[in-house]
């Protein structure tokens, strides 16, 4: 350690900028001199701490040259050398699915992003389907996967054409795995129980417009304000045009037209905070809605689900009160609502569990006899306000009341135990 930081001492007069992305180097200088100043200082530094460079494989360290393509040619007579070894040049630079040519134009390249996050969602799927973890768990796991997967650098992922409308629709193929539902089942009802607050369309709205309003935030002496402020002159479609188009379609202001920024501007009260939270419940009520007028269009959707105001899971908010207990039950009211699984037969003429001519939903919760036992044990589980209500209510009123999320939580949990029941019993069947 002495030894490093006396070597540090010597190289003081020598100092060189670097950028450090994650476990990356980049030595950033505009003219081919500097940097190969910076890369002999970094060799030196290199062989006195033992650090290596990958500087035989192009695909691990490069120049990256910006201006004239000709001048990759030109490179190529006098290349920088690193560690004793040339370093390749070359025009792109893939990183995190974009590719950034010499131009300084961003190509988001969409299908490289799917597949970093098909592989990143794979093992959470897995556990999904063999049934190792819980629904809400999982999809609690594969939130958090969505932000480090998919939307990073989500600014550039912003300006490619139907972005948005093929993270949609990779969100229900997500869906579609961690429920294990077959094609037949609509998408609306997918989210119904995915329970999101709004789709993966709408984030990806929310995260550029959100980082659009920050740029503004950014002092007027830091350079990404500098060259944010003369990027809204330059013509195509940059992430300027493509934020300010949203915001026109979408009918809300930039940062700068709110209240707040006259206050931020006169003594820096916090406007960033304020008006992202404003964004967000806009898109949410927005996300929210579009789903109720397709729910409500759509020939498949049941009464019970109707009912609800936004879509929401049983295991999502019983993971959130902390009844972790529960969950695995809160699986069974899923696949019992959406006939999946073992519950498929539920949708067949008779009943399977007492063959009975009527069947589905209401047959089984409120009249079936074979499931007569787990039914009295509800009843007499919940509040008695809940109880008598049940049986005064006709049959079909039953799965309205029962299947839903949106239920006091005490009722919810006697309310996944009763649908835990009855695919216990439909198993057996």
């Amino acid at each position: 350690m002495i030894s490093v930081i006396h070597l540090a001492e010597q190289l003081a007069s020598k100092r060189i900028p670097i950028m450090l992305v994650a476990d990356d180097q980049i030595l950033p200088e505009s003219c081919p001199v500097r940097a190969q100043l910076g890369a002999d200082i970094a060799s030196t530094w290199a062989l006195h701490t033992g650090q290596q460079y990958h500087v035989a494989t192009p695909e691990k360290t490069a120049v990256l040259l910006v201006g004239p393509s000709g001048q990759l040619d030109l490179y190529s007579q006098h290349p920088i050398v690193l560690s004793g070894v040339s370093v390749p040049g070359t025009l792109l630079k893939k990183w995190v699915g974009v590719l950034w040519d010499c131009e300084l134009t961003f190509i988001p390249f969409l299908e490289d992003m799917i597949k970093v996050a098909r592989a990143a969602f794979r093992p959470l799927c897995a556990l999904a389907r063999d049934g190792l973890a819980p629904l809400a768990e999982v999809g609690s796991a594969m939130r958090a996967k969505v932000d480090s997967a998919l939307f990073y650098g989500s600014m550039f992922l912003f300006l490619v054409p139907e972005a948005q409308l093929r993270l949609v629709n990779l969100q229900f193929e997500f869906e579609r795995c961690l429920l294990g539902a077959p094609k037949w089942l609509p998408e609306v009802l997918l989210r119904s129980s995915g329970g999101w607050e709004m789709s993966w369309g709408d984030q990806l709205i929310y995260d550029a417009l959100a980082f659009l309003a920050e740029l503004w935030c950014c002092e007027a002496s830091m350079l990404v304000r500098t060259v944010w402020s003369a990027a809204q002159e330059y013509q195509g479609r940059t992430f300027a045009w493509a934020s300010r188009q949203s915001l026109l379609e979408l009918q809300l202001p930039e940062i700068f037209d709110c209240a707040e920024w006259s206050a931020f501007l006169r003594d820096g009260t916090p406007a960033l905070a304020i008006y992202k939270s404003r964004l967000k419940t806009f898109l949410c009520a927005r996300s929210i809605q579009l789903w109720k007028a397709t729910l409500v269009s759509s020939s498949s959707a049941q009464p019970a689900i109707l009912s609800w105001q936004f879509p929401c899971s049983a295991g999502a908010r019983l993971l959130a009160a902390g009844f972790l207990s529960s969950l695995v039950d809160a699986d069974a009211l899923d696949s019992f609502r959406l006939y999946l699984g073992v519950c498929s037969a539920l949708k067949n003429k008779s009943c399977p569990l007492c063959g009975s001519s009527h069947s589905g939903h209401a047959h089984v919760l409120a009249v079936c006899p074979a499931v007569m036992g787990p039914r009295c044990i509800f009843l007499s589980s919940v509040d008695s306000v809940f109880a008598s209500r049940l049986e005064e209510a006709p049959p079909g009123d039953w799965p309205t009341a029962i299947l839903n999320p949106h239920l006091d939580i005490q009722r919810l949990i006697r309310a996944v135990r009763y649908t835990a029941d009855i695919m216990d019993a439909l198993r057996l069947h």
